[in-house]
């Protein structure tokens, strides 16, 4: 599939399939680092994550609601986790690496540690942070707009801003830059080339995919809609942004949910990561 579209394009040298074969590339260079700012609507924290030989991922997140309950930790405490695919996954605990269903569950009796795993990540004084990292620069093409997004039929869900206390969409789940990416080439409804910024709008699908994740919570997306930006860089994308709303039904409750992700790619091709020997042996699929 990816041989066919770089064919395609090396026939066609429009902006906008230089910008899907920019965008497709990374898919190439299994070994990488990224780092994402995410802003939603209860919380801004930073994902940080290492991927090598298209298989191994390590990530620190925050500990998010389905793990925080278990180790009695607060969802905002951070977490590192390891990914062998999708499917197969440990969490850095006191006990050492444990798969999601090793962790301890209340009903079985287990007293949880009254001390946080990992010490909570900092707190910004202040306003809250630009998560496209943009600063007080009102040149930069990252700059967010706040409401830019306008979510299809929202009226029709009945759901109103307020109604609930605000929800983080932060999920313990493997999500992958070039994975996102793919997503977003083969599910725009436009796209708009301006130099090295490649912009557009995503499909109610397309956006669906990108707010929630193949995890242990209970989360599904109703409807949502999304903007993008990828920022391209000697013929690949080195940054790009998602700008998401949507209605989650969350255990038959439903959340109306805004998150804005701003991600840099870096060590492309030169990215190591070396996998302890328990990780390694539970993640064995």
């Amino acid at each position: 599939m990816l041989i066919a579209l770089l064919a395609a394009g090396n026939c066609r040298s429009g902006p906008i399939d230089s910008a899907i074969i920019a965008a497709m590339k990374l898919a190439e260079h299994p070994n990488y680092a990224w780092t994402s700012t995410v802003m939603d609507d209860a919380q801004v924290y930073t994902v940080e994550g290492k991927t090598v030989d298209g298989s191994w991922t390590w990530m620190r997140m925050p500990m998010g609601p389905s793990v925080g309950a278990l180790l009695d930790s607060s969802p905002k405490s951070e977490m590192e986790a390891i990914f062998n695919g999708a499917a197969n996954s440990v969490i850095w605990t006191a006990k050492g690496w444990q798969t999601y269903g090793e962790l301890p569950r209340w009903e079985s009796g287990y007293i949880p540690q009254k001390e946080p795993l990992l010490p909570p990540p900092p707190i910004s004084a202040g306003r809250r942070p630009d998560p496209s990292g943009s600063g007080s620069d009102p040149g930069d093409p990252f700059a967010t707009e706040e409401g830019s997004v306008t979510l299809p039929n929202h009226s029709s869900t009945g759901i109103k801003d307020g109604e609930a206390d605000p929800y983080s969409n932060a999920q313990f789940a493997l999500g992958l830059p070039h994975e996102d990416l793919a997503t977003i080439i083969s599910s725009y409804k436009d796209m708009r080339v301006d130099g090295e910024i490649v912009s557009g709008t995503l499909t109610d699908l397309g956006a669906q995919l990108l707010l929630v994740r193949d995890g242990p919570e209970d989360i599904r997306p109703v409807i949502a809609g999304g903007d993008f930006k990828l920022q391209v860089k000697g013929g690949r994308v080195v940054r790009f942004l998602l700008q998401l709303e949507g209605i989650l039904d969350i255990r038959g409750k439903r959340f109306h949910v805004h998150q804005v992700s701003n991600t840099v790619l870096k060590d492309i091709g030169t990215t190591e990561l070396e996998i302890p020997d328990e990780a390694r042996r539970k993640c064995d699929p």
